[in-house]
């Protein structure tokens, strides 16, 4: 637990002073990205930023060509084979970037430094993606061991998007499910609370609250990994929660384990994504 304290401490001390530039041009006019980090792909948090459209890739930050990977041939655990063609830069800070689903690479295998905004190559579609899902942008904190979520290392922008919560509902430990609504009646105890994932974009944090006391926030910044898998992180409780734990099936999504006791618990669920759109909800629920 202290370790995992550790991290996220040590990873908000880099974010003040480590920042990357886009590795594509954003529009303003049309979506830029069509999965987001810590969203769902094939029963596995999906671990980097993947953009929509083909377009010129540059370097987001000064550094050194580490290695060209070939579509199919290399698997390195951590950069998944699917990436199709990708670059791989090493930075300062021990911290890698990797340029996924590449058509073409300006690189040549003995370019050695590399600066911010150079070219390296065009986006497209080389990897096992199919549909619109371009260049698959990744940062890797190789001291921690982590990978963060591009979106917090990035020079900020803002897009207007509409957060939900629908179908919030506790489930207790014999997976019994109870629709949380004003005025509903649960049994006192122990329950997960879930809502429906987001229909376009991605949360990147949520909160609970019950009668004005923090209950859990899992932010989807920087995957760990614990007992070989890949983990969010709850700042309350400092527990590692597994993409199992998240997203236990196609439409639910984890915000918190509450413990509910007898009496009128007032529950406030905040979800908000990396652009500072948010939506809160509260509900009185009954408890015998």
């Amino acid at each position: 637990m202290k370790k995992t304290v550790s991290i996220i401490l040590l990873l908000i001390t880099a974010v003040t002073l480590f920042a990357f530039e886009w590795p594509q041009e954003l529009s303003a006019e049309k979506e830029n990205f069509s999965q987001f980090f810590g969203q769902s792909r094939n029963e596995a948090f999906i671990n980097s930023l993947i953009f929509e459209n083909p377009d010129t890739i540059t370097a987001a930050d000064d550094g050194t060509h580490l290695i060209t990977i070939d579509a199919g041939l290399v698997d390195f655990g951590w950069f998944q084979s699917t990436l199709g063609n990708a670059v791989i830069l090493e930075h300062s800070n021990n911290m890698m970037t990797v340029y996924g689903n590449l058509e073409e690479i300006y690189l040549n295998e003995d370019s050695e430094t590399v600066s911010k905004g150079k070219e390296l190559g065009v986006s497209g579609f080389s990897g096992w993606q199919k549909g619109k899902n371009c260049l698959e942008f990744q940062v890797i904190d190789c001291d921690r061991n982590t990978i963060i979520n591009p979106f917090v290392l990035m020079s900020q922008t803002s897009f207007k998007r509409t957060m939900t919560i629908t179908n919030p509902a506790v489930f207790n430990r014999q997976e019994q499910k109870t629709a949380v609504a004003n005025g509903v009646r649960v049994q006192a105890g122990v329950y997960k609370l879930y809502i429906d994932r987001q229909k376009s974009g991605m949360t990147y944090q949520t909160s609970v609250s019950i009668n004005g006391a923090l209950v859990e926030t899992i932010t989807y910044d920087v995957l760990i990994q614990d007992n070989n898998k890949l983990c969010f992180t709850g700042k309350r409780n400092n527990v590692n929660y597994s993409y199992e734990d998240i997203y236990p099936d196609e439409s639910r999504q984890l915000v918190a384990e509450v413990i509910f006791s007898k009496g009128v618990n007032t529950v406030s669920i905040d979800v908000s994504d990396i652009f500072g759109n948010t939506k809160t909800a509260t509900y009185r629920v009954e408890v015998y």
